[in-house]
């Protein structure tokens, strides 16, 4: 069944012992994990959710892994997670598989985050059953939470291959100007948003009428405070070095590009510093990972070789999806818009654009 059925396959999510039965290679490790899900691969699916492996040299911890394969190169991602012991649950590799699988039809672009959404569901499931003594799986009870689930689990890139780095997008404010330049408070004031509310998505669901004035506000607010704008140190001088040695250079921004167009007048850069400008306006936004994906498509380089530097998670999440290279910028003194899960699932974390250049210049393996 496996010979006919595996060619047909576009996601798979076994658990370790089916992952071993059809990969034909037991794993006692993670390197065991990720090669078995290489031999799937090659017998059909492109997606492989390995839903759970015990490690005998962590016996209070679970690993889920999610694996892709496009193009020729496998990207690898591995989530950990705490046991729960006392209890025996049934079904929740079934319910890993069928939450994944939801997630991954939302995000097409981005199973890992399909996979911290999937673990972060059932993990609140468990514990909820584990609370009111075991049994079957509280999935009535936790229905409400279960489309909305708060992110429990992170997971990393794991066994990235060793690549010359040939671009690298920058994210603007925060990152190429110190943080706090654009006041979003304000922003959102303006607007008449709640302080919880995504200015962009905000901006898109209004009518057209409206959204053009909407816009207009932002605009000129976005556009006063680049005016004014602290550049990070060495900003100009290290872009124009990059663009010098042959890198290809890109912004991504939730700004308007007459905000981008103010930077680099007030940088003293030209207009052709950088390759590709990726705005609010484009038909995708961070964290989604196709920012990332079209810009390096533009390039025609692969995720692998371009590296994405921000202050925030979403610019991480962006990143860590398109397969790029993710660097958190968080300078020591300034910790504003930096988070302790961007700081997790980060590649790389430097405190200023000197070392966020040298990612580039120095040559990458596992972060």
């Amino acid at each position: 069944v496996a010979h006919d059925l595996l060619p047909l396959c576009d996601v798979l999510t076994p658990n370790q012992f089916e992952c071993e039965l059809l990969s034909g290679i037991p794993i006692r490790a993670r390197e065991d994990a990720i090669r078995a899900m290489g031999v799937l691969h090659d017998k059909g699916p492109d997606i492989v959710l390995l839903s759970s492996c015990s490690y005998h040299h962590d016996p209070k911890r679970l690993e889920a892994l999610v694996s892709c394969k496009e193009n020729g190169i496998q990207r690898t991602y591995a989530a950990l997670f705490p046991k729960i012991e006392g209890h025996s649950f049934t079904g929740t590799g079934d319910v890993t598989a069928a939450v994944f699988l939801a997630w991954l039809w939302r995000m097409p672009r981005d199973p890992c985050s399909a996979l911290e959404y999937a673990l972060s569901t059932i993990q609140m499931i468990v514990r909820e059953t584990a609370d009111r003594g075991g049994g079957e799986l509280r999935l009535i009870q936790c229905g409400p939470r279960i489309p909305k689930p708060r992110i429990t689990v992170d997971a990393v890139r794991v066994a990235r291959p060793k690549t010359a780095i040939r671009g690298l997008i920058f994210d603007m404010d925060g990152t190429l100007t110190k943080p706090g330049q654009l006041d979003f408070r304000k922003i959102r004031e303006q607007l008449g948003l709640d302080p919880t509310q995504d200015i962009v998505q905000s901006l898109r669901s209004l009518p057209q009428q409206q959204q053009t004035s909407a816009e207009s506000v932002v605009e000129a607010l976005e556009v006063e405070a680049m005016a004014s704008a602290e550049l990070m140190d060495g900003c100009a001088e290290v872009l124009q070095a990059l663009r010098s040695e042959g890198y290809k250079l890109g912004i991504s921004t939730r700004s308007c590009l007459k905000a981008v167009e103010e930077f680099l007048r007030v940088a003293g850069l030209p207009d052709t510093t950088f390759d590709t400008i990726v705005t609010r306006n484009y038909k995708a936004v961070k964290p989604q990972p196709e920012v990332a994906l079209d810009i390096c498509s533009g390039w025609g380089l692969s995720p692998e070789e371009v590296v994405l530097v921000g202050d925030s998670t979403d610019d991480i999440v962006c990143a860590r999806g398109a397969g790029c290279v993710s660097c958190l910028l968080s300078p020591k003194e300034e910790n504003l818009f930096s988070t302790p899960r961007g700081a997790r699932i980060a590649d790389y974390h430097v405190s200023n654009l000197y070392d966020a250049a040298r990612l580039a210049t120095n040559s990458l393996g596992d972060g």
